[in-house]
């Protein structure tokens, strides 16, 4: 009898998307005529062979489904065929899941294989709980009529769209000096406090990047829109969300008092912002504004000035207005 192979590249594939009995029929037409019903035959216990990548089976008349024209047949006919190995399928369709742990090894697997358009074989793997994300070895029960074989797989986190688990998208941006230690650092501290009891999994800055700030009202509060991204494969978050802020806007919070700057009778942003920042305790720098020059003022003379911040700055917006001494 000419051995029969079910892991052809073709055959194969078509055999992993079926049942075993699906299966066990497509092995039976290169056995029988076509003429004959495949689903009229049975097997016995699948026994492994010497080599691993075989096994044997008795295949005989199934009398209960069987038409009686086939019922004198009684004898039985072993037959020896080639199985599909984890590592096969591992090879083929990768060798990562992406699940919610814990849970149980037959879930993993059944998650592996509907992903890839396969037929639901976990309950002839062998169960185990996962709580853990990384490598996990997993393993056929003995005896199935497919499969066979050992394989790992890297158990990576599902990855949620992050404007599902970010309920809370207004946060407090800058609003006081303590608001100003670091820059995207502050947004997304902010953001994670806000959204703690949303969020399955931690949120982790390295994967997230940033947009440009955009002005959305002219207003003390909650002046700025910028779109956050989740991205990277080892990221438990992807995809974009809105946030709005507040930028610190001089005009608003000054309420229409004026800063008293003195100086050399030509000004300069760097020493006007210096004198700023000391003034309200406001990290300022020349990067945060548009670069310009000044005409000299007469000594003793005061002059208003205006700098204006860049329009993609993260923490402030608006202009900022100087009663400039020159002295």
């Amino acid at each position: 009898m000419p051995l029969q192979i079910l892991n052809g590249a073709q055959v194969a594939l078509e055999a992993l998307r079926e049942t075993d009995q699906e299966a066990f029929e497509r092995l039976l037409a290169f056995l029988l005529k076509s003429s004959v019903d495949k689903t009229s035959f049975k097997h016995d216990a699948i026994v492994q062979d010497s080599d691993v990548n075989y096994a044997t089976t008795n295949v005989s008349v199934n009398r209960s489904a069987a038409n009686v024209d086939l019922w004198p047949y009684q004898d039985q006919i072993n037959i020896r065929y080639r199985r599909i190995g984890l590592p096969t399928i591992k090879t083929r369709f990768g060798g990562r899941i992406r699940a919610d742990l814990p849970a149980t090894k037959r879930e993993l697997v059944s998650i592996y294989l509907t992903a890839n358009g396969l037929h639901d074989r976990s309950d002839q793997i062998e169960d185990a709980v996962v709580s853990e994300l990384g490598e996990v070895d997993f393993s056929v029960i003995p005896g199935q009529f497919l499969i066979y074989g050992d394989m790992t797989l890297d158990v990576k986190p599902f990855q949620r769209q992050l404007a599902d688990v970010i309920v809370n998208t207004t946060v407090l941006g800058f609003r006081t000096v303590g608001d100003f230690e670091a820059r995207e650092e502050t947004l997304f501290s902010q953001m994670l406090s806000s959204n703690e009891e949303t969020l399955p999994y931690p949120l982790e800055s390295q994967y997230l990047s940033w947009g440009t700030p955009v002005k959305v009202g002219g207003y003390r509060y909650d002046n700025t829109s910028i779109i956050v991204t989740g991205f990277g494969e080892e990221g438990y978050y992807l995809g974009p969300v809105e946030l709005i802020y507040t930028r610190y806007d001089f005009g608003w919070a000054s309420v229409g008092t004026q800063y008293l700057v003195e100086g050399p009778s030509t000004p300069s942003i760097p020493q006007m912002l210096a004198s700023i920042s000391l003034q309200t305790g406001l990290p300022l720098s020349v990067a945060d504004v548009v670069s310009q020059t000044y005409d000299p003022i007469p000594t003793g003379e005061v002059q208003t000035l205006t700098i204006f911040f860049t329009e993609d700055n993260l923490r402030y917006t608006g202009e900022l207005t100087i009663d400039y001494k020159a002295v």
